[in-house]
């Protein structure tokens, strides 16, 4: 079932579902993988897996449950109905889910050159042409080159009247390049796509030779005794570390169950230096982390977290800013069919401010280094 016809199949099941909330979600994932190790091609493959995913709020309690036939969806309702029911006898406190509006929507991304119309023969050509690059250099031992497309269509109903369907394609091409002197290695990793389409892939043959390159000099780079230092960070290792550091303690499930973390995390709160300014954006085009509607049928926004130091936004799925009595953020994504959704950042990043005068393009950390541990 493609499209309206598979909107019109999940209509109909939960027509049957006496229940304060219900949503089935089905998804169709394509995916193609090439890998190579070292000069050897490792992996050639493409794949497509479906499922469905329900989920039920029935007298304050909440359960879901998956499956992967559609001739067993009402027997499924029927288990996750079951156990809602039983869920709720057990809670102290019901679960509520925040109001949204009904939305109905059909949503394609504007693709610059869609890789379902390039050859499997022609990707795995680009791959292994990009795994041959860092080879031109006596130094690199090996590599790990991959690449990866996957395509999701994403259909969601709800009881509510939302009726959605999504579509999303990723392709990435990157790896990891491995230099050897004697004793000492060096590893380097290498990175290029995105949600654009096939042409984030293209023309990388710059990008694994810079790398190469870094690879290499490291060997001669002078060993970083153990201590603390003040480092400076380009664009993407400042967004890692975000990732990292702050923005697994912004997803509201995370902390929902820690009294001192709650404490801690308030809006209001200030918890940074005043140039410090932190945003999750899932609404920009082309990057991995966009999407226009989460798993829960909610459109995603873009969410202030930090400014100037301060506390100001949380992601959250329905439940969680119904518990903490804040704005949705449309960040409840499922991994795949397989899964429902958590909450998950999207596009996690520090806003630019008035001190990339002084350094541009870059942010200062102080770092504590201990011998063994890597940078890249």
């Amino acid at each position: 079932m493609k499209g309206l016809f598979m909107i019109e199949f999940l209509r109909n099941a939960l027509s049957r579902v006496d229940a304060d909330y219900a949503d089935i979600r089905h998804e169709k994932m394509f995916e193609t993988a090439i890998a190579f190790d070292g000069k050897d091609l490792s992996q050639a493959s493409t794949s497509s897996t479906d499922g469905y995913v329900v989920r039920v709020l029935k007298n304050g309690g909440f359960a879901s449950g998956v499956f992967t036939r559609a001739e067993d969806a009402q027997k499924v309702l029927g288990m996750v109905m079951e156990n809602a029911k039983l869920t709720g006898r057990n809670l102290s406190e019901p679960i509520r889910l925040a109001p949204i509006a009904a939305t109905k929507a059909i949503f394609k991304p504007e693709l610059h050159e869609d890789p379902r119309k390039v050859s499997f023969a022609e990707k795995l050509e680009l791959t292994r042409q990009a795994n041959l690059i860092p080879f031109s250099h006596p130094a690199v031992a090996t590599t790990r080159t991959a690449y990866n497309e996957i395509i999701r269509e994403k259909c969601f109903v709800s009881n509510e009247g939302s009726e959605i369907q999504e579509e999303l394609v990723t392709v990435s091409l990157g790896g990891r390049i491995t230099a050897r002197d004697g004793n000492l290695v060096q590893e380097i990793v290498v990175v290029s796509g995105g949600g654009n389409g096939f042409q984030s892939v293209r023309n990388q043959e710059q990008n694994f030779a810079d790398r190469t390159r870094i690879a290499v000099d490291l060997l001669k780079a002078e060993p970083v005794s153990g201590g603390v230092y003040n480092c400076i960070l380009n664009p993407g290792m400042a967004a890692v570390f975000t990732h990292e550091a702050f923005g697994h303690s912004s997803e509201a499930d995370c902390i929902e169950s820690h009294p001192a973390m709650r404490e801690k995390m308030q809006i209001g709160a200030k918890l940074g230096s005043d140039k410090l300014s932190i945003t999750d954006d899932a609404t920009i085009p082309g990057l991995v982390g966009f999407y226009r509607f989460d798993d829960e049928g909610v459109r995603v926004r873009r969410t202030e977290l930090l400014k100037n130091g301060v506390l100001v936004g949380r992601l959250h799925s329905r439940r969680t800013a119904a518990e903490f009595g804040e704005p949705l953020s449309g960040h409840s994504i499922a991994e795949d069919y397989r899964y429902p959704p958590i909450i998950r950042m999207g596009t996690i990043f520090i806003e630019p401010g008035r001190f990339v005068i002084k350094i541009r393009d870059c942010m200062t950390l102080k770092l504590v280094f201990r011998p063994g541990s890597a940078f890249d």
